[in-house]
Formats: C-alpha cells, structure tokens, sequence
C-alpha cells in the first residue's frame, strides 16, 4: 500500500491528524508554529515559506527557498557550500590575505546559483544547525519523492541532516531510492551507553567542575521560560557574534515556543536569579541531539561554563544511557572528552532535472568527497560490515609472506632489543591479516604465542580459525583497550591506526598502548607512508569512490608522517629507539601477481616471487628514493622505567583484562 503523503499551508494546517505519539506530537507543535507564524517570527534570517509535510502519521517541516541573500546557512545549499565554508576557512588561515577567499568564492557560489543549486524542497528541515532524523520506511520516501516531484518538478528534493552512522537504515533508503549523499559537514558523537568516555581526563575534569560549581542547575522548563529573552541574547552573542552570521537567528519568540511547547529539552545554569549558560536537546530513539547552546562570554574563563555545559549534556546522556550527537564544531574540545568524528550528509534527488541541474549537484559531490578530512560516509567503519564485503586475498599469496619477512628482517636488524628479552606477553592490536590466513609475525617472534585483538568480533572470530590465531584473543577497540595497565612487553601495531578519520584518535590509541606497555616494554607501530606516490593517488580514489576490490579492500583514515609520529610517540612519554620505512615493492603490482599465482595454484612460481620481493626491497631501502617507495612508517620506541626503579613485574599474578573477556585458546 503507497503512504498517503499531504503538503499542508497556513490554510490548511488544521487538517494535521492529531492521533500520533509523543515524537509527532511535538514535530506537529513545532510545524504548525511556523506554518502559521511564518518562519522569520522565530529565525529572523529564514526567508522561506514552511508547509506541513504529512506522510504515514508523520509530520515533517518542508521548506522552500524564497532567495539567497540574507538568508541563514540552513535555508540555503550555496550559502551552506560556499559562504559558510568560505568564512570558515578565512578563519582557519588568518594569514591568508583578507579578501582574497571570498575573491575566489565569489564566482563559485554565483555559478552555483546560475545553476540552480538553490531551488530546493528541504525536507524534515527544521532550521536548526542539525535536525531529528525523519525515520521514514523506504516506501514512504518513495511516496515523499514522487510527491514532491510533482508538486515542485523545478527543485530537488534534499533531505538535511542524513547521518548513515547513527541512522544506517535511513541513509540506505535514501540510497535505495535515488538519492545521492552530499557531504555536509563534521558533526561529533559520544557513545555515552558505555563509561568509555570517563576515561578521558579532561571530561572527568569538567565533571568535578560541574559538580563544585556554584551554579543551580535548572531542569523544570517552567522555571527557565521567563528567561526566554536571556537565552536569545546568549545564543545570538555565541552563534552570531562569536561564529557566524550565517548561522540561524534564533528569535525570542522561537526560545519561548521550544520551551513552551517542550519542543526541546532544555537545562540552565543559573546563579542570582541569572541565567548564566543553557543548552538544548532532543531525544530520538536512543540519539540525544544537541541542538543549541548559549552562555555569557563576558565571564572569566575559569568559571568553565562552556565545559559545564558539555559536562552536563554528557552526563545526562549517560545517565538515560543514550548516544550523544554533540553537533558540529569545537572538534578538538570535543574529541579530548571520547567524542568521535562523523561525517554528516544531505540526501538529494535530483533525477528529474535537466542534465546541467544535476551536474552541479555532482560537482558538490565531488568536491566534498574531495575536501574532506575523512573517509565517506561515515568517520568509524563498521568493521563487521567491511569483513562481510572487503575483498580478500588468496591465504597463499606470497606478498604477503614477503611483507612478514621484511617486517622480521627491520626488527632484526633496526630494533634488536625489542625481542632481545624474549617477551612474554605480546599484543597485537588487530587480526586482519591473521583472519585472512596470514601469519604475520611468524618471521619476527618464531613459536611464541601472542594476544590478538580486534574491534570486530566477525573478524576474531574467523581469525581464530588458523592456527596463526591459536592463543588469547579479545575484542576491544584500540581507543580504549579492555586491558589492565602495565600487562604487556611487546605491542605490534600493524598499520591498525590508519583507519580513523581524526589524527586525535591515532594519538589517543597510542596513549592506551603505552597505558598497557609495562615499563622498558617495546611498542612497534606502523602506518601508511602520506609520502608515498602511489599511496597518495589511492586515497584520492578513495574520497571519489569508496572501497574499489583488492586495490581499496577497506576505509582509508588520515595517517602520520614519520616525523609527526615520533614527535606523538615522544610527547606521550615514549621514547623512540629506531624508526625507518618498511615494504618498498609497489604493492599494486606484487599483490596482483601473487594473488594471480595464488589462485591458479602455482606454489613454485609463489616462492619464487616472495624471494624477488624480498630481494627488490632490501635494494630499494637502501637508495635515497626510499622515504618515497616506502608503503609504511615504522617506529620502535620503548616505554622508560620510572624514575624510582623499574617496576617490571608489579603486575605479575594479576590477569590480563579491566574489564571484558579473554577468550583462551
């Protein structure tokens, strides 16, 4: 059965069906407050016209574009894409001469507007930096599109706010039904369901700080109403004055609807009868969403109330045992408290338009894809996922017995005392390669045994399948690793790190390993080589295409320069005794070829190439070319005693895990 889908105006609006749950309930209060009061009585800098999107007992903002000029980054694709992007970038690069960004912007945002970017129907825009997620079935947004179409035939259809990470069956939907994902910005999420983001000191911190605070934390939206013009003057000096004037101009009369209404949660800090700091949100099945905050900037720092703020808005998601959305902006701020990167996206239709509408749409595509820091779409991989579709090399081929063997040859010859003690206790922070058939460290570590770690369950699972896998094994994530400090000797980092969508997250796993280093300890961490050629051109493809077969078997994340790693390594207190570049053979053509002897059984022709793997690359590390033809950086640093004495063997007789299970052979 097709869903009945209504547009509803001001004259019509009291056809909204009344019979729904809470969540509809209060999209329905919200809606008819600006169908009926026009949009510009509660965001000053909107001008558009509002309808009441009614589909399947849902009711959805849908907005219009009246013009582009003055109006908010939310109501508007090239001020979203350019103006606002543009401003940011003058911001980051404040040596850059002043007008020379929007001199070149300028153009680009007048050929988007001749190309008709702005004549859009935004769907479930609700004229907030982000939106709830509209939660539709793939055949209501089938029966939404058609309707739109039709109604609209000169616009295309955008859904704001797609986010495939925390709404996967929506984003698939949108997908399914035509739908192209554009890159819209970098919002960041803390999975406050676990006590994981407790331990990053700096959110501890703000805690005790929250806690201490002599501020009155008001909950009752009764309490807080009165306050209405307070907390549009705090929004306004925060997001207009401070940031930017593109952003949504929140009225007095928006403040006093969304607290009148419950349309948001809301939580103030209010001292001497003064409200002080406030942030707003809603909740949406299992997503708490930030909406907005305000706070008096005229205070002294140390009073914390932008970390309070944050504290709390933590706090009370993990409290309900929620996902937090944290919204876009303040990234490291953010990230030093466990939250994570997310690319965040608008869904447009455009198959109905003319050929030169649709490819302006595809060169915003692009060009997101292209500037963006991180993988698309989405900053953390679903790792069970990418086991199912990543494409998987034959167990026999030999590049990848050549790559052990280079891997034994530089510890042998460049970080001797890392194996010197014969470790008891080693870790290897992911089972891929062991997953796959391979055993990597043979070459390096012989018969002994060591813990296998990975963030996906699938994948240790199939892992443990080889004898390569035989010994303990636990899933855990390298961020936050479920091990007790001080537990191992030796940890093997195999270009593991070179997955995340921030450098943050590569320095916060380091932190954890050296966490779970016991002292004088050996640490060996490789990543992708950012100098290499080849390497460089891949990931290009990557933002452009995603994972392509054997050549981009899986997420491609930022990575370190050699010296960025060391100078990381150093600064969490490790101290690095060799470093160098590893595997100089170009691996798109030594992993084709032994794949190609792999399948086809050719054992002989497979030892053969390992040796003339072996052999090419002990000639090319040698010439000046190699920081270039190196496919990885490697670094061995140690973990120094303290300064007391060694404490090596202080946790002898105490188990491996802080939490979680180990799973023994």
């Amino acid at each position: 059965m097709v869903p009945e889908v209504a547009i509803l105006d001001a004259k019509t609006i009291g056809e909204l069906p009344v019979g729904i749950g809470e969540r509809e309930a209060v999209a329905r209060r919200y809606v008819r407050g600006l169908v009926t009061g026009g949009a510009r009585a509660y965001v000053d800098n909107a001008h558009v016209e509002v309808r009441a999107l009614v589909v399947g007992g849902k009711v959805l903002p849908l907005v219009l574009c009246e013009r582009a000029a003055g109006n908010a980054d939310v109501c508007v694709p090239s001020v979203h894409y350019v103006g606002y992007t543009v401003e940011e970038l003058a911001k980051r690069h404040p040596r850059l001469p002043r007008g020379l960004v929007p001199a070149l912007a300028r153009p680009l945002g007048a050929a988007l507007r001749a190309g008709g970017i702005d004549r859009v129907a935004f769907v479930n825009n609700w004229l907030l930096p982000t939106n709830p997620a509209p939660r539709l079935s793939r055949a209501e947004i089938a029966a939404v599109t058609a309707r739109l179409t039709a109604a609209y035939p000169d616009a295309a259809v955008v859904f704001r706010s797609v986010n495939p990470t925390l709404d996967p069956d929506g984003a698939a939907g949108l997908r399914t039904e035509g739908y192209r994902l554009v890159r819209s910005r970098r919002v960041y999420v803390v999975d406050a369901t676990t006590r994981h983001w407790l331990r990053h000191k700096n959110a501890r911190t703000d805690l005790r700080l929250l806690a201490r605070t002599p501020y009155e934390i008001v909950r009752d939206p009764a309490a807080i109403a009165p306050h209405a013009t307070r907390l549009a003057a705090l929004y306004q000096d925060l997001y207009l004055r401070k940031h930017s004037r593109m952003n949504p101009h929140l009225t007095e009369r928006f403040f006093a609807l969304t607290l009148g209404e419950g349309i948001l949660i809301y939580r103030a800090l209010r001292r001497d009868e003064r409200v002080d700091g406030f942030v707003a949100y809603f909740i949406q099945d299992g997503v708490a969403t930030g909406a907005i905050l305000g706070y008096e900037r005229s205070l002294p720092q140390v009073l914390g109330l932008y970390r309070m703020l944050f504290a709390l808005l933590i706090a009370e998601a993990a409290e309900r045992e929620l996902v937090l959305n944290l919204s876009s902006g303040a990234g490291r701020f953010k990230t030093l408290r466990g939250a994570m990167p997310v690319e965040e996206f608008d869904a447009v239709y455009d198959r109905h338009l003319p050929a030169h509408r649709r490819a302006v749409w595809a060169g915003v595509a692009v060009a997101g894809r292209l500037g963006a820091r991180s993988p698309s779409p989405g900053a953390d991989a679903d790792w069970n996922r990418q086991w199912d579709v990543a494409w998987k090399a034959h167990h026999a081929n030999p590049w990848f017995g050549y790559q052990a063997d280079a891997y034994a040859a530089w510890l042998h010859a460049r970080a001797p005392k890392a194996l010197a003690r014969t470790p008891r206790r080693i870790l290897k922070t992911d089972a891929f390669e062991e997953a796959c058939g391979f055993d990597p460290l043979r070459p390096a570590l012989g018969s002994r045994g060591y813990v296998l770690m990975d963030v996906s369950a699938r994948i240790l699972c199939h892992a443990r399948r080889w004898p390569s896998a035989a010994g303990a094994a636990c899933v855990t994530d390298v961020r936050a690793l479920a091990f007790r400090q001080a537990a191992f000797d030796l940890v093997v980092s195999p270009s593991t790190l070179d997955h995340f969508a921030d450098p943050g997250h590569i320095t916060a796993a380091l932190r954890e390993m050296r966490r779970v280093l016991r002292p004088d300890g050996h640490l060996i961490v490789a990543l992708d080589n950012p100098a290499n050629p080849i390497l460089r051109g891949r990931r290009l493809i990557y933002r452009l295409t995603g994972p392509v077969g054997g050549l981009i078997p899986f997420p491609i994340g930022r990575t370190l320069s050699l010296a960025r790693l060391v100078a990381v390594l150093e600064r969490e207190g490790l101290a690095v005794c060799a470093s160098g570049y590893l595997l100089h053979v170009p691996r798109l053509f030594g992993l084709w070829l032994g794949e190609w002897a792999a399948r086809r059984g050719h054992a002989r022709l497979a030892a053969g190439l390992r040796r003339l793997y072996g052999s090419l690359d002990r000639l090319l590390g040698t010439l000046p070319t190699r920081r270039w033809t190196g496919h990885f950086v490697v670094v061995d640093c140690r973990r120094p005693p303290p300064r007391g004495g060694s404490t090596a063997g202080s946790v002898c007789g105490i188990g491996l895990l802080r939490e979680g299970r180990l799973h023994a052979g």
